[in-house]
């Protein structure tokens, strides 16, 4: 049975080893993440590759709109769309 701590799948994966005594046993690691990436053109944020359990504990997004969801090229794009469109409907 294995020990209490390893008995929840999450965040590990687990990897079966043959020894060189022919026994088979089990090495638990930590799953790798995949980094942020931008919703509308999906580049990497600059943010770093943690579970969002571990980036709640001291790692801060930037201060601005929509910060960890898109990147600043289009936010900026989305800003100047909105700022047009609510133009043009006010004319």
């Amino acid at each position: 049975m294995p020990r209490p701590a390893y008995r929840s799948r999450k965040g590990l994966r687990i990897i079966k080893v043959r020894t060189p005594g022919g026994r088979l046993v089990y090495h638990y690691e930590k799953k790798k993440y995949n980094p942020p990436r931008c919703a509308v053109c999906k580049r990497v944020l600059n943010m770093p590759k943690m579970t969002p359990r571990e980036a709640r504990k001291g790692f801060r997004t930037p201060g601005r709109p929509y910060a960890g969801f898109l990147d600043h090229r289009c936010l900026r794009e989305g800003i100047k769309k909105a700022v047009r469109l609510m133009a043009g409907a006010l004319q």
